[in-house]
């Protein structure tokens, strides 16, 4: 996980007093937070791309599998996929900057959010005129994302051992898991 998760869950656990129900309380919270950035604007997604607002948000958010997993398992995926949602939303609206600070927090959650800014550097590219137009917005993205990246590593003061740390998951190797034995 990234600073900003272990951050947030460090909070939790210091505000909590290290109780239990609190605690899950708290973690519940956040994942909360992330659903209500899902509401806000899956159904502003879902404009940008064609799709009934009110399907997409009983198929994406209020259904009993994302409420579920996401809010009473306390999970981190919540945040991670308001934050990629409100993210990319920006960006379709036209406001990159705030688009890529969002989507660089959702990278500081959890990794697999960095996929996200792929997406960023072709659609910044377009409204860019002149030459090596997508190698640059590749630069611009990398740069904000970069600087958001270093600062919240700093000031959470967990430094870049989570980068590291991001292969642990690989190690694993559960026998039980159809997955892992194909």
């Amino acid at each position: 996980y990234g600073p900003a998760f272990l951050q947030l869950a460090r909070w939790v656990v210091d505000l909590s007093g290290d109780q239990t129900v609190p605690t899950v309380l708290g973690m519940r919270l956040i994942a909360l937070v992330g659903v209500v950035l899902l509401v806000r604007y899956v159904p502003r997604l879902a404009a940008h791309c064609g799709v009934p607002a009110d399907r997409a948000l009983w198929l994406a958010v209020l259904n009993p599998l994302v409420l579920f997993h996401f809010v009473s398992g306390a999970h981190n995926d919540a945040l991670l996929m308001g934050l990629v949602v409100a993210g990319l939303v920006l960006v379709l609206d036209r406001r990159v900057l705030p688009g890529v600070l969002l989507l660089s927090l959702a990278l500081l959650v959890k990794a697999p959010a960095a996929l996200a800014l792929v997406f960023v550097v072709p659609f910044w590219a377009q409204r860019m005129t002149g030459r090596w137009r997508l190698a640059r917005a590749a630069v611009g993205v990398g740069a904000v994302s970069a600087a958001v990246v270093g600062l919240v590593s700093w000031a959470t003061g967990l430094g870049y051992g989570w980068i590291g740390a991001l292969n642990t998951p690989g190690t694993v190797r559960n026998w039980l898991s159809g997955t892992t034995l194909a």
